[in-house]
């Protein structure tokens, strides 16, 4: 009686568990995390700007060429919705 008690136990708190990984695997991504990934999109760039506007975040880079690069990603799915680019400001 108390193996079967004790097998019951023990499965019932690894499915328990699972699924505590499973809810972890579905959270939101912060904006550090979008830095993260527009960083690995743009090797060597320098994060000039961070914030979250129209249920997207944005991060504004500047790539080691130079180019000012906003980069929208999904906060759900992590995905970079786009990478837009803009002109580098001509120097006085």
């Amino acid at each position: 009686m108390f193996k079967k008690f004790l097998a019951v136990a023990v499965i019932s708190a690894f499915f328990g568990s699972v699924s505590v990984f499973a809810e972890e695997a579905k959270k939101p991504l912060t904006l550090d995390d979008a830095v993260t990934i527009a960083q690995k999109a743009y090797p060597n760039s320098k994060v000039e700007n961070k914030e979250k506007e129209r249920g997207l975040f944005e991060v504004y880079i500047l790539t080691e060429k130079g180019e000012k690069v906003v980069v929208k990603i999904d906060p759900k799915s992590g995905e970079i919705v786009s990478p837009k680019q803009e002109k580098k400001e001509e120097k006085k």
